[in-house]
């Protein structure tokens, strides 16, 4: 976000026409790999809309086999309210993200969040 990693994040690709979710978490770096049926196991090709919601805490997404799973365990943890009141709301909602991913990717896929 403004040029620095958000550690902690959590990614979500939502499938645009037949799909399934696929979700990731960053990490120090502002890395992240997705998982959609087990753990890191990437993306569905598709064309997707990228929910990027702020840190929860010590959440691993890559460790829940579906979208579900980890959205609920993160809901359940509840989002550091320093965190969820500077980072961007649009960015965490699928109706509002002006973010999207096609997959397969060609070269490095990098989100530039701006507040």
């Amino acid at each position: 976000m403004d040029g620095k990693p958000v550690v902690g994040a959590s990614i979500q690709f939502v499938p645009q026409g037949k799909g399934r979710d696929a979700t990731g978490e960053t990490d120090k770096g502002g890395q992240f790999v997705m998982s959609t049926y087990q753990p890191r196991d990437g993306v569905l090709p598709g064309s997707y809309k990228v929910v990027i919601s702020p840190p929860t805490g010590t959440a691993d997404t890559a460790q829940y086999a579906s979208a579900e799973e980890a959205m609920a365990a993160a809901s359940k943890q509840g989002a550091k309210k320093d965190a969820a009141a500077v980072f961007p709301q649009k960015y965490a909602r699928a109706d509002q993200t002006p973010l999207t991913q096609e997959v397969p990717v060609k070269g490095k896929v990098k989100f530039e969040l701006q507040k």
